[in-house]
């Protein structure tokens, strides 16, 4: 009998493991399904620290780059949220930003002086000239101009 029920006792902890696992691989589906589809707050982006050792430069034209493809999330991060009151303010500031090219660009020490023609869903073009301070990988201040509209 005491096979009997050594047997019973094996069935029920293969069943708790059984169980165990589980549970273990539905969590982890719920955490990577979450992770995968769970947008980083704005107010909190990730510092971008592989621009932190490119520079100025680097971090400005990053900063053109994502709005180009449209990645609010890391125009916001690259310093949007210093240049914006808002996130939705700053997003609404691109709506009919088509696409914006950088024509020049000369930096000095932190700060980054560019001339940008934007090209709005409209057909407009905008001429600006803008000043851009980094600090450690992010723009942390700015102007821009309007020179003109064609």
């Amino acid at each position: 009998m005491g096979s009997l029920a050594g047997a019973a006792r094996h069935r029920s902890r293969l069943g708790l493991w059984a169980v165990a696992a589980l549970v273990a691989i539905l969590t982890g589906t719920v955490f990577t399904a979450v992770a995968l589809t769970s947008r980083p707050s704005p107010a909190k982006p990730a510092t971008p620290s592989l621009l932190v050792s490119a520079g100025p430069r680097a971090v400005v034209l990053a900063y053109f780059s994502a709005i180009n493809s449209r990645n609010w999330h890391r125009v916001w991060g690259l310093g949007g949220k210093n240049l914006s009151p808002s996130y939705q303010g700053m997003v609404a500031g691109y709506r009919l930003t088509a696409h914006d090219d950088v024509t020049s660009i000369k930096v000095r020490g932190d700060t980054v002086y560019v001339h940008v023609l934007a090209h709005q869903s409209t057909g407009a073009v905008q001429n600006y000239r803008m000043r851009y301070v980094v600090h450690r990988g992010v723009i942390t201040a700015g102007h821009a101009t309007l020179l003109g509209t064609s």
